[in-house]
């Protein structure tokens, strides 16, 4: 999943960017606009992942993290791991996640996989 930044020089141009781009789909994705001030179904989410997880598969980690904290499995969207060696090995992993997931993640009080604990930043407040 991929974001880009589209610059329109009035409403109308918003507007007609907007009915253009949600006609178009390829495969099985679908592609959004969003005004400056309107919000997707997702906001962006990064958990900073322990070296000793790095080894493990992002996908498998944030299923663990959704199904032993109680946060709705469905409720994010893997978008990229970076790795940083000059940090120990700390992994940061860029997720969107839903309004319930978020909601969720509010209700506990510290996010675990395994022994491990990690940490979660959220990008910007959905309404």
């Amino acid at each position: 999943m991929g974001v880009g930044v589209l610059a329109v020089v009035d409403a109308d141009s918003q507007t007609l960017t907007k009915q253009l781009v949600g006609d178009i789909e390829v495969a099985e994705h679908k592609f959004c606009v969003w005004a400056k001030n309107e919000r997707g179904k997702y906001t962006s989410v990064t958990a900073k992942l322990p070296a000793m997880l790095k080894n493990q598969p992002y996908g498998k980690i944030m299923a663990a993290v959704a199904k032993l904290n109680g946060l709705p499995a469905e409720g994010f969207v893997l978008r990229k791991g970076t790795t940083f060696k000059d940090q120990g090995d700390v992994r940061l992993l860029r997720n969107g996640a839903t309004k319930e997931f978020l909601e969720a993640l509010q209700q506990v009080e510290r996010v675990r996989v395994g022994i491990c604990s990690l940490e979660f930043r959220v990008h910007g407040a959905q309404e």
